[in-house]
């Protein structure tokens, strides 16, 4: 997903009341340093940054959930 559609998409879903989780391993950009400014940086304003792996386990109860 381009980078101006998921920080729009983070925003507008932040703004609705939407707890955000953006998967960063899910996303990706033509620049490694640009992908991890978006995800340290920017995203985390709108939102919690997690992997997959994860956002699974979070779903399924088990071990190593985030909250």
């Amino acid at each position: 997903m381009p980078s101006r559609t998921l920080h729009s998409t983070a925003r507008y879903a932040d703004d609705c009341g939407f707890r955000v989780q953006v998967l960063e391993d899910c996303c990706a950009s033509p620049d490694e340093a640009l992908h991890r400014f978006e995800m340290e940086k920017i995203l985390p304003l709108f939102g919690t940054v997690t992997s997959a792996d994860a956002f699974i386990a979070s779903l399924a109860g088990g071990a190593g959930a985030e909250p």
